[in-house]
C-alpha cells in the first residue's frame, strides 16, 4: 500500500527545484513554460496529485521533464532533457 507525501512534505520536495530555477535566473515573468511548470507545482502542492511534466522549452532548446510524485517511494524531480541535467534531483534511493 502506498504511503503518500503530506502537503508539508510536498512543499519540502519542491523547494530545491524553485531554488535551482532562481539560481539559474529563470523567471516565470519572462517564460510561459516556467509559468506552466509553476502552475503544475501549485496543483501538486495544493491537491496532492501525481503529475508528470513534459513541457517544451524551445528558447533553451530543451524539454522540461520530470515527475511530481505523491508516493514517498517515488522520486520527485525536474530536469532539462537536452543535456540530461537535473534541477534538484536527489540521488536514487538504495535498492
Amino acid at each position: 500500500m502506498p504511503t503518500y507525501r503530506s502537503k508539508e512534505e510536498r512543499k519540502a520536495e519542491i523547494k530545491p527545484i524553485i531554488k535551482k530555477l532562481s539560481e539559474l535566473k529563470i523567471k516565470a515573468s519572462e517564460h510561459e513554460e516556467i509559468r506552466e511548470l509553476l502552475t503544475k507545482i501549485q496543483v501538486y502542492i495544493q491537491q496532492g496529485e501525481r503529475i508528470e511534466i513534459n513541457i517544451p522549452f524551445p528558447i533553451a532548446d530543451v524539454d522540461i521533464q520530470g515527475v511530481l510524485a505523491t508516493d514517498v517511494t517515488e522520486r520527485v524531480f525536474v530536469r532539462f532533457s537536452r543535456s540530461g541535467g537535473c534541477l534538484a534531483c536527489p540521488p536514487d534511493p538504495p535498492l
